[in-house]
């Protein structure tokens, strides 16, 4: 009687596992994203830190500093970096979309193989 229960145990440890690695995977990639998007934050200040500084040496005579508007600035090396990032994202998503594909399968076969037994 213990054999038959054992093919169960071991795709519920399968699907354990699984579900496991998933989790790390999405949590490494969440992790990676911030820390991308801190650095790209960072980069983006000391740019705009690095050219307030220089368009106020160059505007020394004037007696108003001009404020400059960033908003429409964006860090060529920033945004290349959050692309890759959304691309490894993406084909962790890819990944985990077989994956749930393979769960579903093994699931429909070990109900298959219960209800065979039940017969």
């Amino acid at each position: 009687m213990s054999t038959s229960i054992l093919p169960v145990i071991r795709e519920e440890n399968k699907r354990e596992d699984i579900n496991e690695f998933i989790t790390e995977l999405n949590h490494m990639f969440e992790t990676t994203y911030l820390q991308v998007a801190k650095a790209c934050n960072q980069k983006r200040r000391d740019f705009h830190e690095h050219a307030l500084v220089t368009e106020t040496n160059s505007n020394k005579n004037q007696d108003e500093e001009e404020e400059y508007d960033w908003s429409e600035e964006t860090d060529p090396v920033c945004a290349e970096e959050i692309e890759k990032k959304d691309k490894e994202i993406s084909n962790l998503s890819e990944t985990i979309a077989k994956q749930d594909e393979t769960i579903a399968q093994l699931k429909s076969e070990m109900e298959k193989l219960m209800s065979e037994k039940g017969n």
